[in-house]
């Protein structure tokens, strides 16, 4: 019986083990599935950018990324009703309160951690794979199935400020000043999410039209 009783407890642990360890690895492998959606979406969203202004007339002429003050001033007023203040992923600053909190700096204050996620992901708030730059996958495609469902992209135009172009350099000197004609910085913020239930994977990035 004590023979027994120490077989059924290594063959339930054993059992435990092996559980543990599928688990450990289903995990992994929806993360993993989740950042490389991620990171797909952030080249489709830069792609996108590319077109700021209207230069590849992927967007409607009311959807354009502006590069320039007077159409940052009407996006600015047609966003301005919006909670949050996007359309189809292009937004204005969302740091503050009532367009997600700080997208800057503590993560459990950003739109994606504390609550405010729902309301970024309504229809015609976020932009997702290919939806403005003419690729089209179909549900029967053998790709990543998080291209499809639940990872989104957002774009804020921010305007740059002259006045901080001294201490916003790389190494050798290098300012990070845009073009002159698109004076803006753009910040791209992924979100993608996995089938399993706390998998999300978030990416940031920033973008700019240098001088020629």
């Amino acid at each position: 019986m004590v023979m027994m009783l120490l077989s059924l407890l290594l063959v339930m642990g054993g059992s435990r083990v092996g559980l543990l360890n599928e688990r450990v690895s289903g995990n992994s492998t929806d993360y993993q599935r989740a950042f490389e959606a991620a990171e797909a979406v952030m080249g489709d969203a830069r792609l996108d950018l590319a077109c700021a202004g209207g230069r590849c007339g992927a967007r409607a002429a009311n959807n354009w990324l502006p590069c320039d003050d007077a159409s940052f001033a009407d996006l600015q007023a047609a966003l301005e009703a919006n909670t949050p203040r996007c359309n189809n992923g292009i937004c204005v600053d969302l740091t503050v309160a009532r367009d997600g909190g700080n997208t800057t700096g503590n993560p459990a204050n950003s739109f994606w951690s504390n609550g405010q996620l729902g309301a970024f992901t309504a229809a015609g708030r976020p932009a997702r794979f290919g939806q403005f730059t003419d690729t089209v996958i179909n549900a029967g495609q053998a790709v990543n199935p998080q291209l499809l469902n639940n990872t989104w992209y957002w774009i804020e135009v921010l305007r740059y400020d002259s006045s901080l172009g001294a201490q916003q350099s790389f190494l050798a000197g290098q300012n990070i000043a845009p073009n002159k004609s698109c004076p803006f910085i753009y910040r791209v913020t992924v979100v993608s999410q996995g089938r399993r239930p706390g998998t999300q994977v978030v990416l940031q990035g920033l973008q700019y039209f240098r001088e020629p």
